[in-house]
């Protein structure tokens, strides 16, 4: 992925700790790896920060991972 960014995003800190770790399994730099908890956090962060990869939870507040996606 070189130096684009990705964006883990899920209101369970649990399983952003799990992503990270499969990340950082695969080479993704740890640096790389942005995280969000909820919707509205996600949004400030992309209009931030230059995001190459999502990864969202369906199941979250403010707004939802589909909501989110739209």
């Amino acid at each position: 992925m070189q130096n684009n960014k990705l964006l883990l995003i899920d209101n369970s800190l649990m399983q952003r700790n799990i992503q990270k770790r499969i990340l950082n399994n695969i080479n993704i730099k740890p640096e790389l790896i942005l995280e969000a908890e909820n919707g509205n956090d996600a949004l400030e962060i992309a209009k931030e920060q230059n995001i190459a990869v999502f990864i969202l939870d369906w199941n979250m507040p403010a707004p939802d991972g589909l909501e989110l996606l739209k």
